[in-house]
């Protein structure tokens, strides 16, 4: 494997962007599905060959490097358009049929081949994980039961890697070091999306077969439904091999390649939770299995109680360990989860009996920037496979789904007095100094694309104008603005602060302004000792930002802030913050790495030569 040490704190970005939806086409299907206006393969296909010029724009305008669009109805190709980068560096343009890691779209794929092995007997979906692991035996896991893990209800950690992805020899070696891992909460009582249980759950699958996890999906699923450009690893002079495409990681108008792919892929092994690779075809072959309930060719490959266990919803889809749901563009649709499955289902169904009579969606998205999504009742696939880590569009791009593709009557120009306000703003100060922030329109409201976070729906405005954003109401912003004319700036006041911070709007779309680092700050530049890793690393200034270089680490890591108590917020991971500490003479003697609990300190070397 040619790349051994990948960027750590990558592993720790949140949760990758996991979209799924769900329904399901033939007389087998368990859910019951609400009639839909009926919309024509031509009509259709108008509207997705909009939705591939609106994904133009965003590769155009940086918001991906690149990204391939398939949209299928009734088994008819109506779009298969690729636009960017398949590796931006070697000037080699992304085509159909490009080769994805599809990273948490692996999930569905490893609970499908748990169900196989329900229902032949294989599996219990009710015994504890020790009956196939015998690790979990003893000590805090020995209460997961099977149905916990396809569930997220294990209580297991979101990741057992904290360093590399090879930092384990097997996938038995991470299910043993999760068996003994601290619980979130008892087992079956909550949810928690979690890898860490995925990878088990991929043990457990290995385990009752008798084979590797690869091997048993490859020879049970894979081939029987005609993938054949998905694989878990690649073989010496695979033809496979060029159509690759290779990985970036950062935001909207800042991409940074993070792995290149040269004819290997990026895992020593196979994962429960993610390391397959894939295309939009190939995963639109996984989705036509579900609508059609599990039969493929003729043949039934799931049973109708494999579909129905996976596609019945036992939670609502909370983002991390938080009590919120995660946001969607499709609307009056609220995400659920249920065995391997996020299913979008009406949002007005409360208990698990009503939302199981009312999916709409099913489909799965990876935390690289690929998305996939499937209307039963329409008959209707759409893959949407990028390869930026970090990508804020997710949110965005369902709400032009919706408007172009399945309502196109509601595709109005915005009413005549927000225009003004649309477009582009670049902070000066704070977390996201130097970062293009757009004002744009999502279902006829006003909304705020935070490049690396998420699109945040706007309130109206209350009487002082103040408008707040929805999913987090403890921000609010009001527009700089003379009776019609074009806002000059956006007034935003965080969560938590009384401060107010002017953002300007960028004189022109495509332009981005590097903020200078003030020259207090360069005091910090120069060699610091990271223990752990046995290597120096190196601070310095890059386009405008303190930035971070690391021999191990395959870019350049930029800092923003500092903020009111001297942290500063990695970029790429704000999870992870880091402060300079001073000695008594006032020079900078090392520095502090903050991530989760933990507080890691960094000895000064010496200054940049």
């Amino acid at each position: 494997m040619r790349l051994k040490q990948i960027l750590w704190l990558l592993l720790l970005i949140g949760l990758a962007l996991f979209l799924f939806t769900t329904e399901t086409k033939s007389q087998t299907r368990p859910i019951t599905q609400a009639a839909t206006k009926s919309q024509s393969s031509q009509d259709l296909k108008q509207g997705a060959q909009q939705l591939s010029v609106v994904l133009a724009d965003y590769v155009a305008d940086q918001k991906i490097v690149g990204a391939e669009l398939l949209v299928i109805h009734k088994g008819q190709v109506l779009v298969a358009d690729a636009y960017g980068w398949m590796d931006k560096e070697a000037e080699k343009k992304l085509q159909p049929d490009t080769i994805f890691n599809i990273r948490s779209m692996t999930k569905p794929v490893t609970g499908a081949a748990a169900q196989l092995l329900i229902d032949e007997g294989k599996l219990d979906l009710k015994a504890p994980v020790s009956k196939y692991l015998p690790g979990f035996a003893t000590g805090p896991g020995q209460d997961i039961l099977i149905q916990h893990l396809l569930e997220h209800r294990s209580g297991l950690p979101m990741t057992m890697f904290v360093s590399s992805v090879d930092e384990f020899k097997s996938l038995n070696a991470v299910a043993d070091a999760a068996a003994a891992a601290e619980l979130h909460f008892t087992p079956g009582s909550d949810f928690s999306y979690s890898d860490a249980g995925s990878d088990v759950l991929g043990a457990v699958v290995a385990a009752a077969c008798g084979m590797s996890l690869d091997a048993f999906i490859q020879s049970r699923l894979l081939d029987p439904l005609g993938m054949k450009d998905s694989f878990y690893e690649l073989q010496e002079n695979d033809p496979r091999a060029p159509r690759l495409a290779s990985l970036y990681v950062g935001f909207s108008g800042s991409w940074l390649p993070h792995w290149k792919a040269q004819g290997e892929v990026m895992y020593p092994f196979a994962w429960g939770s993610q390391s397959l690779y894939s295309t939009t075809h190939d995963y639109a072959r996984f989705l036509q299995m579900w609508m059609d309930g599990g039969v493929v060719n003729g043949k039934t490959l799931l049973s109708p109680e494999a579909i129905q266990r996976t596609l019945t919803p036992v939670s609502h889809m909370l983002i991390g360990n938080s009590d919120k749901e995660y946001p969607t563009g499709f609307p009056n649709l609220a995400m659920h989860y249920g065995q391997m499955s996020v299913l979008y289902c009406d949002a007005d169904a409360d208990s698990n009996a009503d939302a199981n009579s009312s999916v709409r969606i099913i489909g799965h998205s990876g935390s690289d920037g690929t998305l996939a999504y499937a209307w039963p009742d329409r008959d209707l696939i759409l893959c949407m496979f990028a390869q930026s880590r970090g990508m804020s569009l997710v949110h965005r791009f369902e709400a032009d789904i919706q408007r172009l593709l399945l309502a196109p009557e509601t595709n109005t120009p915005p009413p005549v007095e927000l225009v003004p306000l649309l477009g582009y703003y670049l902070p000066e100060s704070g977390a996201m100094r130097g970062r293009r922030v757009e004002v744009v329109m999502l279902h006829q409201k006003l909304a705020v694309d935070i490049p690396g976070q998420m699109v945040f729906e706007l309130s109206e405005p209350d009487a002082d104008g103040w408008r707040y954003m929805l999913f987090e109401p403890r921000s609010k912003l009001k527009f700089e603005q003379s009776g019609m004319e074009e806002a000059t700036a956006i007034l935003f006041q965080p969560p938590g602060s009384t401060e107010i911070e002017r953002v300007p709007r960028m004189p022109d779309v495509g332009e981005q302004v590097a903020a200078k680092l003030p020259e207090k700050f360069q005091r910090y530049f120069g060699y610091y000792w990271d223990e752990d890793g046995q290597a120096e690393v190196k601070f310095y200034q890059l386009e405008g930002a303190l930035a971070a270089s690391h021999p191990k680490v395959p870019v350049p890591l930029k800092f923003s802030g500092p903020d009111a108590v001297g942290f500063w917020t990695m970029d790429l991971n704000p999870t992870v913050r880091i402060r300079f500490v001073e000695g008594d003479s006032g020079e900078i003697t090392s520095y502090e790495v903050h991530v989760q609990d933990q507080i890691v300190p960094r000895k000064r070397l010496r200054g940049l030569l």
